[in-house]
Order: structure tokens, then sequence, then C-alpha cells
């Protein structure tokens, strides 16, 4: 089983433009340099190892081995740039894939881009923006341990808490399935949360076993309010 000749049939099938490469620096980077290429479609940039892989601020995305691991940027088309929200709602499409494919694991979201499970990260988002006149597009960087996991603390992969039944190609394209219908759902209302999602994203928040202080309120605007009625921003925590 290999996660990126899998992941590159499952859009080959779907009639998703797919665009993959076994070796990049950056699948992010790579979907920037494509924009001028790109028409009003959804793209998707696989690869199977990123030289230069890259998370949030200064951190580095850390490859596993080869084939086990999704390493992928989906490039949407947008009318108007994404509001903040955009990073908590994709947060939570990712959580609403994950835990409907496996629904008895422990998934988990850490803000800003992590989702964990057990509290092992197994995921990370790295959600940009980019802009030419009137043309703007959402890319959505994600990384997901599958098979197997880096040598990093706190790092961890599904294939540990999976037997290899529920971990099967057809397991892994019903997975893509409704990741790809999440995340599409939730790129049609940018401009604030949904009570859906205030409700999913703290549940998912407050799953994390890593998390020191409860999260008492998620808001519309993607903010949170912490015990004592501190507020944060989502990128804050």
């Amino acid at each position: 089983m290999n996660i990126y000749s899998l992941t590159t049939q499952w859009a080959e099938k779907r009639k998703i433009p797919v665009h993959a490469q076994p070796s990049v620096d950056s699948t992010n980077d790579w979907a920037k340099r494509e924009f001028d290429q790109t028409k009003d479609a959804t793209d998707i940039y696989l690869t199977d190892h990123q030289e230069a892989g890259r998370g949030r601020g200064a951190n580095v995305w850390v490859n596993a081995a080869p084939g086990t691991s999704l390493l992928s940027t989906w490039s949407f088309p947008l009318k108007q740039p994404p509001q903040p929200v955009a990073a908590p709602a994709i947060g939570a499409a990712l959580f609403r894939a994950a835990k409907a494919t496996w629904m008895d694991l422990s998934f988990s979201l850490k803000p800003p881009n992590d989702l964990q499970c057990e509290g092992q990260k197994i995921a990370g988002l790295l959600i940009e923006s980019i802009q030419q006149g009137a043309k703007s597009r959402l890319l959505v960087g994600l990384g997901l341990n599958v098979l197997a996991l880096p040598q990093l603390p706190l790092a961890g992969c599904l294939a540990e808490f999976l037997p290899p039944s529920r971990l099967t190609e057809v397991v892994w394209s019903s997975f893509l399935d409704r990741w790809y219908f999440e995340m599409t759902l939730s790129l049609t209302q940018l401009q604030e949360l949904n009570d859906d999602q205030t409700s999913l994203i703290l549940y998912a928040i407050n799953q994390s076993s890593t998390l020191q202080t409860p999260v008492l309120e998620v808001l519309k605007d993607g903010g949170m309010v912490m015990t004592g009625g501190v507020r944060i921003g989502w990128q804050s925590i």
C-alpha cells in the first residue's frame, strides 16, 4: 500500500486535476509557482518526499518513509480572499473526516494546525492564500502520517492505532472522499463559523491530552474564550 500512488489514482478517478512528483521542495510552494497556470478548478499537488516541507512559522515538516504519508496541497479557487476563520474551518473539516472514517479513535485538534490521535501528532495543516488581481486561491497543505512516523517527539501515525484490516485501499479512498467533501463544504462559508462548526471545534480541542487550559467557548470569528474569560485568537493557543 503506497499512499502517494493511491492518492494520485484516487484524484484521477474522480477527475480532479492532480499534479504528482516523487520529490519537491514543498507542495505549498509548488502550488504557488503554478498559480498562473491554474484554471477555475480545484488542483491537488502530491509528492512522496518534501525536501523543504514547511510548517507554521519556522517549523519544518519531517518526512517519514516514502509511500507512507499523505504529502499534499489542495488549491481552491475563491471568489474573494479568505477570512481568518479559514484555519479553524479547515481544521474542523479534517477532524470530521478522520472521525467519520475511524470513529472509535481518539482524535483531537491542537490549534492552529495539528490533528492528534491519543495525544500524538499525526497530521499538520499549512493554510495560505495567494492573490493576483481578481484571482484568489486558498492553499490547504496537509501532511498526514498514515503507515509510518518520523523520528520526532510526540509524532504518531494512523497505523499505530489501527489493525491492517481497517487501513486498506478502500478505507483510504473513503477517507479522501470524506476529506474532500468536508473541506469543500467548509469553503462555502468563510465569513464566520456556524454553530455546528464552533461546537465541533470546541469538542475537538478539549479532547487533546496536551491542552493545559480548557477552552470554554469557540466564537464565530475563530477566537476562543479560555478559563477566566480570557479571549485569544486561533493562532495563539
